[in-house]
């Protein structure tokens, strides 16, 4: 009787080996993500500029929780890229330097990404 328990245990353990438990080793799904509006001081990429003598200055301070390594600034078509080896680490700041001239108002495009981030923003400054 007790080999007949030991046989059957045996094959019961083959059948679950063979078959497998059912489970599964890969899943897909899709997550949404919401993010708000916020102040540009309190954003994610904060932006402030000003308007001095002919110059523009742009400021923006990386928020994000990891650097940001591909940033350019673009005022009215011209464009300054951050140095290509550098990086802004969170809370820190980088600042680029347009010359103008008049007193209209200068369409600044910002565009920036890191490592699982990237942001891309439109403002009027002067």
């Amino acid at each position: 009787m007790v080999r007949r328990w030991a046989y059957a245990a045996l094959l019961a353990l083959a059948v679950l080996l063979v078959l497998g438990t059912g489970g599964f080793s890969a899943m897909s799904a899709d997550r949404g993500v919401s993010v708000s509006v916020a102040d540009d001081e309190e954003a994610y990429l904060g932006y402030d500029d000003t308007c001095e003598n002919g110059t523009l200055k742009v400021t923006i301070t990386n928020q994000f929780d990891d650097r940001l390594t591909d940033v350019s600034i673009t005022v009215d078509g011209e464009q300054k890229d951050l140095p290509e080896d550098a990086e802004i680490e969170a809370a820190k700041q980088w600042t680029a330097t347009f010359n103008v001239s008049g007193t209209n108002s200068r369409d600044v495009t910002v565009e920036a990404s890191g490592p699982g981030v990237s942001v891309e923003l439109d403002r009027t400054a002067c």
